[in-house]
């Protein structure tokens, strides 16, 4: 049998569940489909229409869909649409697809043939999605990684991309397709973590600085501090700017990462444990003022309460 319908599924093959996509802000993941246009291309995606919208052109049936399950594997779902059965089905379906002026709109109209060929199309479909083990794990990334030790999740050395790009190793390896932002949620436990030793590093200091969390600037602008020509100003630093500083010596790392992680820094700093440092009362802005004037030993009674 001669085929006049084509695949364009390379795309399912490329990820455990390609299928599935939950926007931010979004309680469920994005409607997804296999779809048929008027020149017999079928495809499978997911909407990006947040609410439920459609083209003209499927709204119109000019472009034919079936829905599946937004979590069906990839594999599975291209082992179905390749098979013989379901490219005869296409096929009759394709050959039962007419459109027609209605006096607004060219509507797509399907034949009784075409018709009960999309029926069986749609079971098909249907029953792959009741069918557990078609259906990929997809974990929520926070629910993943948050019992993992930050350094097991973001190797000391590695830049944010590395560690992003390892994260999802570890993940496609084990099956699992993450739902969430990788980069986002490294971001946001270095930037709120407890244990704040997990922004001491400086390659981590300087992601959260390129992603602007951390407003760092150069601790000499105060003073007029001048680089050749031109005055060192008190705008924000680049993340490739930190790592000259550090390079030349020109920026202290204990200054430059108390700044951004915070006082649990200090405390380290002053070689007090987190069991040592006094939660209640502390005049942090004192104890750091103490600190950046030499006090040590004022700074650390401070902390601890002493």
């Amino acid at each position: 049998m001669t085929m006049t319908t084509t695949l364009k599924i390379d795309n399912l093959r490329d990820e455990i569940a390609p299928l599935y996509c939950r926007y931010s802000g979004q309680t469920n993941a994005q409607p997804a489909y296999v779809e048929m246009d008027d020149d017999g291309i079928i495809a499978a995606d997911y909407s990006g229409e947040i609410g439920g919208g459609v083209s003209f052109d499927v709204f119109h049936s000019r472009t034919l869909r079936w829905g599946v399950a937004e979590r069906v594997r990839g594999d599975a779902l291209a082992d179905l649409l390749e098979s013989d059965e379901m490219r005869v089905l296409f096929e009759r379906v394709y050959n039962g697809h007419s459109i027609e002026w209605d006096g607004n709109n060219n509507v797509g109209h399907l034949d009784d043939d075409a018709r009960a060929a999309s029926d069986e199309i749609e079971v098909a479909l249907t029953a792959l999605g009741e069918d557990e083990s078609a259906m990929g794990v997809v974990w929520d990334v926070d629910q993943w990684l948050e019992y993992s030790a930050f350094d097991d999740i973001w190797d000391p050395g590695k830049s944010l991309d590395e560690a992003v790009a390892a994260v999802e190793k570890s993940a496609e390896e084990e099956g699992i397709e993450l739902d969430g932002n990788v980069e986002k949620y490294l971001l946001d436990r270095a930037e709120r973590a407890n244990d704040r030793d997990d922004c001491y590093r400086p390659e981590v200091l300087a992601a959260l600085i390129e992603d602007g969390r951390h407003p760092l600037r150069h601790p000499a602008y105060e003073s007029g501090y001048e680089d050749g020509e031109e005055k060192v100003g008190d705008e924000a630093a680049t993340a490739e700017q930190v790592e000259q500083w550090f390079a030349e010596g020109t920026l202290d790392p204990d200054e430059a990462l108390i700044n951004a992680c915070g006082m649990p820094r200090l405390a380290k700093v002053l070689g007090l444990t987190v069991e040592q440092v006094n939660t209640r009362g502390v005049e942090w802005n004192a104890a750091l003022d103490q600190y950046n004037r030499g006090y040590r030993a004022g700074a650390r009674s401070a902390v601890a309460g002493e």
